[in-house]
C-alpha cells in the first residue's frame, strides 16, 4: 500500500500519555495526487490550513487500516503544507486502543512519491504546538479532554509549518506494521454552524471546586490518567468555578458572527444533535481563555456538562490574535456553550460534521410523524457508523456487541450492503488474542482495552447471532469460516457453566439483560440469559452444522417452559438453595417475557394467553395506565426493541407503527436522533436505536 513510506515516531516518547505530535511536509502541485496514511491512534489532516480528514478506521491491536485520500484538488499552491495532527493516548479506553504511536504516510502522483515518512526530511515532526498533554480523562470509556494553548506561531504552523520556530523532533523508523485496507466507505465531512442563540450572560469566576463530582475524572487506577496535581489544564474545574448568570433576553440573535465581552458566556443551538470536530474562527482581542461545553439536551435551560458521567468540555488559552479553532476528536451535541474571560469575536461556530455518507433511500409514508422518526433513525445511524458500529458518538464511541446486532440490520436496510458490519465482525476475527479476558470469551466492545478483566458473557452470544444473520444477508462464507475457531472456543467457555439441567448457572462477570430491574435478577440461574444461550446454540448449528448444539438448545427451552411460569408470566431467575435445589425468585420482568418469545421458548401457540396480554396490555403507555404493576417494566434497550420486533414478525404492523410513535417520536422532536433509554438521562444518540428505520422501511417501503 506504500511505495516508500515507513512507520515513524519521535525518539524516546512513545510511552507518554496523551501525546500530541504534528507531522508536516511541503508538497508541490499535482492534480492526480493521493495521500496514503495510517497511524496510531487518531489523526486529523489539514492541507494549507484546511481540514481534509479524520481517521484512521479502527481495528484490532497490531493491525492498521490504511486511508487512501485524493488530494490533488487541494494542492493548489507551488508549495503545499500537509499537516497531520497525531494524538496517541497511551491510556486504556473503550474508544481507542492503548498502543504505541506511529505515522506512516506518503503523498504520491501515480508512481512518483512526492513526500513520504521515513524518507529523509520529507516529513518532519514537532510536539503538537497547541496541544496540552496533561488534562483530565474525558470519561471512563474515552481518554482525555482536549485543551489547547494557542499563539500566532501555533496558528501559522498549519499553513506554513516550515517557517515556525518549533523544535523538530528526531524520528526513528519503526518495524513494519501489519497493514490492511480500510475496507469500508469513507466518512463524509460537512461544515455545520449554529442556527440559534439560546442564552447569553455573564460568567463570574468563583472558587474552584477541589474535586470533580464524578469518579470518571479521576478513575479507577487500572485506567491510566493524570492526577489532579499533574494536570496542566483542567477545563472541568475551570467551568465549574464559573457562576453563570443569564441575561433576561439574549444580547444578540445571529449565531454566525458575534462578539463576547470579558467574563461572559453564550449558549448556541445547532438545531439538532450532530457529531464532529468543534470548529470556529476566534479573534482574541486580548489574551483569553475560552471554555467550550456541549451536550445533547438542556437542563433548566442550561448545559449540565457532567450529565453523561463524562466531561463534555474543551478549552483554549489564546494569546491575542486570530485563530481557526478545531478539536482533533469528534463530539456529539445539539447545544454548544462558550465561556470566556477575555474579549473575543466568534465567526461560524459549529463543527466539521463527520458521518456515514448521505442515505438516499426515502421512506414511502404519508405520515409526518413517521417521517420524523425515520429521519432521526437515519441521523442516528450516520453519526454512529463510519468506521465501526458505535454505541454512541459522545460518552464512549465504542463498538459494543448486541448494539451491533440491531445496527447491522439498519445498515443493510438503508444501503443494501453490509460493509461496515463485515469490518466490525472481522475486527474480532483478526485479533490474535483478547488480553485480560478468559480463554474463549469475546470482549463486550471492540476494539478496546479491558485491563480490569470485565466482560459481558451475554454480549458474546449476540456476536454469534449476528454472524448467522450476516451470512443470510451476504452469503459471505469466507468470514463465517474464519470465525469458526473463535465461535467454538466461545461454546467451550460456556460449557463449563452448564448445570445438570443443561442451563447456564452462576455466569461470571457482568451478566447483562437490560437496563431495568431485570439486571438485578441475573443469578444464580437467569432465564433470559438461558433463552439467549439457546438462540446462540441454534445459530452455531446453522453456521457450522453442529446438531448437538441444536439439541442442547431445545432442552434448555423445554426446561424453561416447564419450570419457570409464575402466575402466567415467566420468572426471571432461580437461586440455588442449601439443599441443592433451585428455587424460583418469583420476580418477573417485562423484558423476560420478550426474551422467551424472541428466542422460541414460548410462542403465541404454546402460550396464547400470555401473548395476548403482552400485545394488548403492554407497550409505551402501560405504566401510565397502571396495568400489571407487579411486572417490572422494560427499558428501551433491549426490551422495547424485542417487543417491537415481535410485533413485526407476528404481522402486527399497524400496532408496531403506533407504538413506534409512542417510543420514538418525542426523541426525534427533541434531538433529531434516537436515544439509549426511554428518558434523557443517558445518551440521546445511540446506534442501535437506528433500528427504527429498519421497521419503517419493512412496513412502508422505499419511496
Amino acid at each position: 500500500m506504500f511505495l516508500k513510506a515507513k512507520p515513524v515516531y519521535p525518539v524516546g516518547i512513545s510511552d507518554l500519555m496523551n501525546n500530541g505530535v504534528a507531522f508536516a511536509a511541503s508538497v508541490p502541485q499535482a492534480k492526480e495526487a493521493t495521500l496514503t496514511v495510517t497511524g496510531a491512534s487518531e489523526y486529523l489532516i489539514c492541507i494549507n490550513g484546511s481540514f481534509l480528514h479524520h481517521g484512521p478506521a479502527r481495528t484490532c491491536p497490531g493491525k492498521f487500516r490504511v486511508d487512501v485520500l485524493p488530494v490533488g484538488n487541494l494542492l493548489t499552491e507551488e508549495k503545499n503544507a500537509v499537516v497531520i495532527r497525531l494524538i496517541t493516548p497511551r491510556a486504556n479506553s473503550y474508544s481507542t486502543l492503548d498502543q504505541p504511536g506511529f505515522l506512516q504516510a506518503e503523498v504520491r502522483s501515480g508512481d512518483t512519491v512526492l513526500a513520504a515518512t521515513g524518507r529523509g526530511d520529507d516529513f518532519f515532526a514537532v510536539t503538537q504546538p497547541d496541544h496540552v498533554r496533561k488534562t483530565p480523562r474525558y470519561s471512563f470509556q474515552r481518554t482525555f479532554v482536549e485543551s489547547f494553548h494557542m499563539t500566532p506561531e501555533t496558528e501559522r504552523f498549519y499553513s506554513d509549518p516550515a517557517s515556525t520556530p518549533f523544535e523538530r523532533l528526531p524520528l526513528e523508523i519503526l518495524p513494519e506494521k501489519t497493514l490492511i485496507p480500510r475496507g469500508i466507505c469513507y466518512p463524509v465531512f460537512e461544515k455545520k454552524t449554529a442556527v440559534g442563540v439560546v442564552r447569553t450572560g455573564s460568567a463570574v469566576v468563583g472558587e474552584r471546586p477541589a474535586m470533580p463530582p464524578k469518579r470518571e475524572y479521576n478513575p479507577d487506577p487500572v485506567f491510566r490518567c493524570f492526577t489532579l496535581d499533574e494536570m496542566e489544564e483542567n477545563p472541568v474545574l475551570d467551568l465549574l468555578a464559573n457562576r453563570l448568570t443569564p441575561d433576561e433576553t439574549p444580547s444578540f440573535t445571529d449565531p454566525r458572527s458575534f462578539g463576547m465581552k470579558k467574563n461572559s458566556f453564550v449558549l448556541l443551538d445547532m438545531g439538532q444533535e450532530l457529531t464532529g470536530m468543534i470548529t470556529m474562527e476566534i479573534e482574541a482581542k486580548e489574551d483569553a481563555k475560552v471554555i467550550f461545553s456541549f451536550d445533547e439536551i438542556l437542563r433548566g435551560g442550561m448545559i449540565q456538562p457532567l450529565r453523561l458521567d463524562s466531561a463534555e468540555v474543551a478549552s483554549a488559552v489564546m494569546k491575542k490574535g486570530t485563530y481557526r479553532f478545531r478539536t482533533t476528536q469528534a463530539y456529539s451535541f445539539r447545544y454548544l456553550m462558550l465561556v470566556t474571560d477575555g474579549e473575543i469575536t466568534v465567526k461560524a461556530p459549529g463543527l466539521d460534521r463527520v458521518g456515514f455518507p448521505e442515505i438516499t433511500k426515502k421512506l414511502a409514508s404519508p405520515d409526518p410523524d413517521e417521517q420524523k422518526i425515520y429521519a432521526a433513525a437515519v441521523e442516528t445511524f450516520r453519526q454512529n457508523t463510519y468506521d465501526i458500529y458505535m454505541d454512541c458518538p459522545s460518552r464512549e464511541r465504542a463498538g459494543w456487541l448486541c448494539d451491533s446486532f440491531f445496527t447491522s440490520r439498519t445498515e443493510y436496510a438503508l444501503t443494501g450492503k453490509s460493509r461496515v458490519e463485515r469490518a466490525f465482525l472481522d475486527n474480532f476475527i483478526l485479533a490474535d488474542s483478547f488480553p485480560g479476558l478468559p480463554e474463549g470469551m469475546l470482549p463486550m466492545c471492540w476494539p478496546s482495552d479491558h485491563p480490569n478483566g470485565n466482560y459481558i458473557p451475554n454480549w458474546a452470544m449476540w456476536y454469534v447471532l449476528e454472524l448467522a444473520e450476516y451470512e443470510k444477508r451476504t452469503g459471505d462464507r469466507d468470514l463465517i469460516d474464519r470465525a469458526k475457531e473463535k465461535v467454538l472456543a466461545l461454546c467451550r467457555f460456556f460449557e463449563q457453566y452448564e448445570n445438570g439441567d443443561g442451563l447456564l448457572e452462576r455466569l461470571p462477570a457482568w451478566v447483562f439483560v437490560e437496563w431495568s430491574m431485570a439486571n438485578n435478577l441475573v443469578q444464580d440461574v437467569n432465564y433470559p440469559s438461558n433463552a439467549l444461550y439457546a438462540g446462540m446454540l441454534d445459530a452455531v448449528d446453522s453456521l457450522y452444522g453442529v446438531k448437538a448444539y441444536a439439541e442442547k438448545a431445545e432442552k434448555i427451552r423445554k426446561y424453561i417452559r416447564e419450570n419457570t411460569l409464575v402466575n402466567g408470566f415467566f420468572c426471571d431467575n432461580s437461586t440455588r438453595q442449601p439443599d441443592g435445589t433451585l428455587l424460583l425468585s418469583g420476580m418477573r420482568t417485562e423484558v423476560c417475557q420478550y426474551y422467551m418469545f424472541f428466542f422460541g421458548v414460548a410462542s403465541e401457540k404454546t402460550h396464547p394467553e400470555l401473548w395476548n396480554t403482552l400485545v394488548t396490555a403492554f407497550g409505551p403507555d402501560r405504566k401510565e395506565k397502571g396495568l400489571y404493576p407487579e411486572i417490572y417494566p422494560a427499558n428501551a434497550f433491549i426490551g422495547n426493541y424485542l417487543r417491537l420486533e415481535l410485533l413485526h414478525t407476528h404481522g402486527l404492523d399497524g400496532q408496531l407503527l403506533a407504538e413506534t410513535k409512542g417510543y420514538f417520536l418525542y426523541m426525534a422532536e427533541r434531538t433529531g436522533t434516537l436515544w439509549e433509554n426511554d428518558g434523557d438521562y443517558a445518551s440521546c444518540n445511540h446506534g442501535f436505536a437506528s433500528h427504527a428505520a429498519y421497521w419503517l422501511l419493512a412496513i412502508r417501503g422505499e419511496a
